[in-house]
């Protein structure tokens, strides 16, 4: 309780009344018997017990007496947080909702560990004058279930919770996507949205889904099958047989229009898309387009079959069986030069590529497992050694997934290339296949309903969004830099005479000195926005860091950094978080706000933070009409009651999408310096290239 990394000690001394038993509560150095603190309550029937458990957002356990009305009393000076009128004899507590939060549960209710709203119910009244509670999945439906156990026997219930459905649903990140009984199934993604094949109008066509907006909708009608869909940006494609034969189609999300990509008597399959480069399986050939430029162009010309086609940049990879069985090649669509991956003597199939990454599923140990590749070391290495399959890998970023037999049924399972540690996504007793992964989302399809449905998992840990590492191989696009280099020191040297070229700015002569002027400090951030709120106020700050995590943000939210701020001193972190790693915060101004501890510490950390920056740090976001001293009239600030969830995530991204300080930044000598330096550099390069 007081924080010595001793053991303290808890006591109650009760007072016997006729109808009611009032109680003191003392907290004691473990070490010396000294009191810490003590605190008086009054209870409405007869106190029973105490129990001890960390559940509000300190570091030090909070005290629960129950038997007489539920109490939560703060561990560290004693006050009561939150009473309410429950007189059950057996408590619990316990994160049932997984929301990173604990729970306390009685044979009455479950209740909300910070602010004690009763949140759920066991499906069956529960009255017991003695007993405990025990936590458990006692019937396999990934829910966890309540287990009373009394002097007679023992009975178990499970949970229903009004007010938190939608959170129940998805334990631990998961969540369900479609809900259709037809088959969906073969999912991709990219950004917010996912794409599958979907035969609930008696032929395959292809639908998606907006992880952001929830909403699922159509993208093909034709009465013919429309199967394997692919999607890279706005582009969608897939295989199409409305011809008699297998043809790649496409779609664009943003102009609502669909086109066709080949045409062709032999079939085009599995097609795969980056950028603006779709490739496919062409009879038994790979050949590709060109989005851009129209163009139809072949990939592998060796007399042998190749299928599976994967391209990240400016490499294809597919299995190949030119040595008798299936090897993983690939191409550089630059120099035409093959790159031979893989060529054990057994099997290899289905290769994905992430940057310098290939993976695959190779059969060279008598099972299927997940095998890879670094392009740039030209290294092979193993990902899973287990004795059962893994087949269908995926990646982006490190993180590998796949489905995994090793429990008699497929599972998905992923691995961090940077850490080397192996996790499970989803451990279902049905049957989960066919993986993708964009970013931190993964989803999948799933059996679990009797039919193909698809589900998605939310990762632990926030992956960066995909990013290209292919300029050192690409001369185009290095002249394109060298030439934006040069340009970006031309402005920066001449920013007066391009202020009245474009006529904005000052009006003052050229060669006029500017007063005072100070040079802006270069920040890199480490989160695009970081929220602080009262305790009272996390629903809405979850919704929030939610909506803005699955748009690719970078949020300082507390629940997802957890593991990261675990035995870390709060204060030198938070300095950083709410300050110079930042590039926005936004308080959630309550009533609530100005009487917490935290928050009056993190809007210190704001305001002197906001003295530094030279254009706008803090974005207030009013929940009430509170005054909040530190924060002037005049500033403008977004109403919650008014804009919504929704409207403030839009005005947060339209934020975003504007830097502030690139007009600055070009002015900066360091930065001409270093721009004319790099684009020497670059143009060196290629004409070192080319010479070549």
């Amino acid at each position: 309780m007081d924080q010595d990394s001793r053991g303290d000690v808890i006591v109650a001394v009760i007072t016997m009344e006729s109808d009611y038993h009032s109680y003191e509560i003392f907290a004691l150095n473990g070490q010396d018997g000294t009191k810490i603190w003590s605190t008086k309550h009054k209870g409405s029937g007869y106190f029973e017990w105490l129990i001890s458990k960390k559940i509000n957002e300190d570091s030090v356990p909070d005290i629960l007496a129950f038997g007489s009305n539920l109490v939560l009393f703060d561990g560290k000076n004693g006050k009561k947080i939150w009473e309410v009128n429950d007189n059950s004899i057996v408590a619990k507590i316990h994160d049932i909702d997984h929301d990173g939060n604990n729970e306390v549960i009685t044979n009455e209710g479950i209740y909300d560990g910070i602010d004690g709203e009763k949140i759920g119910k066991m499906a069956t009244a529960v009255e017991l004058s003695s007993g405990a509670i025990e936590i458990a999945d006692i019937t396999g439906d990934e829910h966890e279930d309540i287990i009373f156990g009394y002097l007679t026997g023992v009975a178990a219930f499970e949970i229903s919770f009004p007010n938190k459905e939608q959170e129940l649903a998805i334990p631990r990140g998961e969540f369900q996507i479609t809900t259709n009984p037809n088959i969906q199934q073969f999912p991709g993604i990219y950004g917010d949205i996912v794409v599958w094949q979907d035969d609930r109008n008696g032929n395959y066509d292809i639908y998606g889904y907006n992880l952001f907006t929830e909403e699922e909708f159509q993208i093909t009608t034709d009465k013919d099958n429309q199967e394997m869909p692919a999607i890279f940006s706005n582009i969608v494609v897939w295989q199409d047989d409305r011809n008699g034969n297998y043809d790649i189609y496409g779609y664009n999300l943003s102009t609502k229009e669909e086109f066709q990509i080949t045409v062709g008597l032999s079939d085009q399959k599995i097609p795969a898309i980056h950028k603006n480069i779709v490739v496919w399986k062409d009879n038994w050939d790979i050949c590709g387009y060109n989005l851009t430029t129209k163009e139809k162009f072949q990939i592998s010309g060796f007399a042998s079959t190749k299928e599976a086609p994967a391209i990240y940049g400016d490499i294809v990879v597919w299995q190949d069986d030119r040595n008798a069985n299936y090897d993983i090649y690939g191409i550089n669509l630059l120099t035409y030069e093959e790159l031979q991956i893989a060529t054990n003597i057994y099997d290899q199939l289905g290769p994905e590529i992430y940057e310098n990454f290939v993976i695959w599923t190779d059969e060279r140990n008598g099972n299927w497992d997940i095998y890879g590749y670094n392009l740039l070391t030209k290294e092979e290495f193993q990902i899973t050694t287990g004795p059962s399959d893994q087949e269908a890998p995926a990646i982006c970023g490190d993180i590998v997934i796949w489905a995994d037999e090793r429990n008699g049924n497929y599972d998905i399972f992923g691995y961090n290339l940077s850490a080397g540690r192996e996790f499970y996504i989803t451990t279902n007793p049905s049957d989960q296949g066919s993986p993708t992964i964009y970013g931190d989302i993964v989803v999948w399809a799933d059996y679990r309903n009797g039919n193909l449905d698809i589900y998605g998992y939310i990762l632990s840990k926030i992956l960066p969004p995909p990013t290209s590492t292919t300029i050192s191989n690409n001369p185009i696009f290095a002249l394109i830099i060298t030439l934006v280099g040069i340009l970006l020191a031309f402005f920066g040297v001449n920013y007066e005479k391009v202020k009245m070229w474009l006529r904005i700015g000052s009006s003052k002569p050229l060669g006029t000195p500017e007063k005072d002027e100070k040079k802006p400090t270069i920040f890199k951030f480490d989160f695009d926005i970081a929220i602080s709120f009262a305790g009272e106020d996390r629903k809405i700050a979850k919704e929030l860091a939610k909506k803005l995590r699955i748009k690719n943000t970078k949020v300082f939210y507390d629940e997802f950094y957890k593991d990261e701020l675990w035995g870390k001193d709060l204060t030198k972190y938070f300095q950083d978080a709410y300050g110079p790693k930042t590039r926005f915060v936004i308080p959630l101004l309550s009533k609530y706000y100005p009487v917490t501890d935290w928050t009056d510490f993190e809007f210190s950390i704001m305001r002197e933070e906001a003295e530094k920056r030279k254009t706008e740090f803090i974005l207030p976001v009013r929940l009430d009409d509170t005054k909040i001293e530190g924060i002037k009239d005049d500033i403008a600030y977004l109403d919650y009651q008014k804009e919504g969830i929704d409207g403030v995530v839009d005005c947060l991204l339209e934020k975003l999408s504007k830097p502030p300080w690139w007009t600055k930044l070009i002015r900066n000598p360091i930065f001409q310096i270093i721009s004319i330096i790099s684009a020497i550099l670059i143009l060196l390069y290629i004409l070192v290239s080319l010479f070549k």
